[in-house]
């Protein structure tokens, strides 16, 4: 095995990342539960207890496509069907649906993603996969979906001023993608395909760190990790040809007719013996459009109809990407002047030309015209998913533009352990309309559903000064609120908020279920009692 290892020649001008996204499948529907606001079983509220299982239909019958690692280590395997996998696991689990296109679509937006580390990035995932942006090694490869999970390929050659230490980086990444949601595995080599044995290989023997040497950790990395046919490992398995320094000990004529052409090609692209490229994903540009004229003009009519025909064209390639426009940017060029340029900034992202060119009206009004407007220009600076609430952010766009930017606020979350003043005003113009999801908080170790779960102990509403209530004592069977006598089924509590330093008392909070199901946030300072908040 020596002698095959020490023919490893690494170039050391270039440096691969690759990410491993082994549970890409599970980490998906988990995602697309946490942003649909899909209600989980209460026993299934952490990520360590919940079961995933995503189903496939083939042949008339519904079998399990992946799995999470829980249901795997209840025995549940790809293949399976549904019937069988719920008698493995009979407890609270989540079964979605396979979507294997919206997953490719979400790989290659976290691919654009991963491009804040690197400018070039590629996906070396399965030949079944329609990305078009692949390892080039492996691009006309005909294995189907057995080589293993998804990965990502950054090229990270020259960021070492950025990046001194790679496990620095690597550390990063994986919390970061953890954040989002997403469980990783990050190496790092000289080579793509060494990158991705390293990254693939889940056992700690194919660690740098354990091995003090890149070579030594590709040569104890499982064949599996190299991503060859599965045929091409059982046949190796036969001679006792279990890893990659093994394989390397192998003369490389017989592997060639034993083993297949693409096995050598790994194991030579893998050891640097092998030139490889990576086919970087390219991003699309903003969305934008200009329009020029024959010559100056210094009618504003005209200047509005050339307006509506950009904006009509942005719409329509905001359309095709099913996304909307938040932000716009408008250039003209004078013929005797500076470019004139004004920007639009919307409560929430829209693709509706009637709106965005109500918004612009009144900044083409305000428009020097000089010697004439010789070509205008409209372009998007900030894109995002289109809301539901249109009608809504409609409106505080103009009121915003008549009125100014200060004139339309909404309530936010501030940053302060007491309720009654965990709150704060935000202005529309700056923060939006809608806030955004908090995904980053459902993370490995945190809570599945965190905004959920979090406001599962405060009230839908608050009551403003709070109303007082008659409680005897706590844990009482009645309390008696507005002038009523209420039976009281449950209590939960206290909930102990120390007062700031210049007032003694604390106050205690109790989350109160009546006999007829309503909840209750009673609030109780000293001797007081009052109803803070309801839960609808």
């Amino acid at each position: 095995m020596n002698g095959g290892m020490q023919g490893m020649r690494f170039m050391r001008c270039t440096q691969f990342m690759a990410i491993c996204l082994p549970r890409w499948s599970a980490d998906c529907a988990r995602r697309d539960a946490i942003r649909a606001g899909r209600r989980l079983p209460q026993s299934a509220a952490t990520l360590g207890s919940l079961v995933i299982i995503i189903i496939r239909l083939e042949r008339g019958m519904r079998i399990v496509a992946a799995c999470c690692p829980n249901a795997s280590r209840a025995g549940v395997r790809p293949g399976l069907s549904l019937v069988h996998a719920r008698a493995l696991c009979p407890g609270p689990k989540l079964e979605v649906e396979e979507r294997p296109e919206h997953e490719r679509a979400l790989l290659q937006a976290c691919a654009i993603w991963c491009q804040r580390y690197s400018p070039i990035t590629a996906i070396e995932s399965t030949p079944d996969s329609t990305l078009g942006s692949t390892l080039g090694s492996t691009l006309g490869s005909t294995l189907g979906s057995t080589l293993g999970p998804p990965v990502i390929v950054v090229d990270i050659s020259g960021c070492q001023r950025i990046y001194p230490c790679d496990a620095t980086l690597r550390a990063r990444v994986v919390d970061e993608l953890a954040r989002l949601g997403f469980v990783a595995r990050v190496a790092s080599a000289m080579t793509a395909a060494g990158a991705v044995a390293l990254a693939c290989d889940g056992s700690r023997r194919g660690d740098p760190r354990q091995t003090r040497s890149e070579s030594a950790a590709l040569a104890a990395c499982s064949l599996r990790a190299l991503r060859i046919a599965p045929e091409a490992i059982d046949a190796l398995a036969l001679v006792n040809v279990h890893t990659i320094g093994e394989l390397a000990a192998l003369p490389r004529a017989s592997v060639v007719s034993r083993y297949g052409e693409r096995t050598l090609r790994r194991l030579g692209e893998a050891l640097g013996e092998v030139a490889e490229f990576i086919v970087p994903i390219r991003t699309l540009p903003p969305p934008s459009c200009e329009r020029v004229f024959d010559g100056p003009v210094t009618n504003l009519e005209s200047i509005r109809l050339a307006v509506e025909g950009l904006v009509e064209d942005l719409c329509a390639q905001l359309d095709e990407r099913d996304r909307g426009g938040r932000e716009f940017e408008l250039t003209a060029i004078c013929a005797d002047a500076e470019s004139q340029v004004h920007r639009l900034t919307l409560g929430s992202p829209s693709a509706r030309a009637r709106h965005i060119v109500a918004m612009l009206a009144p900044r083409l009004e305000r428009l020097p015209m000089g010697m004439g407007v010789e070509s205008i220009r409209l372009a998007v600076l900030r894109m995002g998913r289109l809301g539901p609430s249109e009608g809504l952010s409609e409106w505080a766009d103009t009121v915003i533009a008549r009125l100014g930017p200060a004139s339309v606020m909404r309530a936010g979350f501030a940053e302060n352990h007491h309720p009654d003043r965990a709150v704060t005003w935000l202005t529309v113009a700056r923060c939006g309309l809608v806030p955004r999801r908090v995904l980053r908080q459902a993370s490995a170790r945190g809570i599945l559903n965190a905004p959920r779960a979090v406001c599962a102990w405060r009230p839908s509403s608050m009551i403003d000064g709070a109303e007082c209530v008659v409680v005897d004592a706590p844990h009482a069977s009645s309390i008696r609120w507005r002038s009523r006598e209420i039976a009281i089924a449950s209590w939960s509590g206290p909930e102990r908020i120390a007062s700031p330093w210049d007032r003694a008392a604390s106050t205690d909070y109790w989350r109160v279920c009546t006999a007829t199901g309503r909840w209750l946030w009673l609030r109780r300072r000293g001797d007081e009692w009052s109803v803070a908040g309801i839960w609808s």
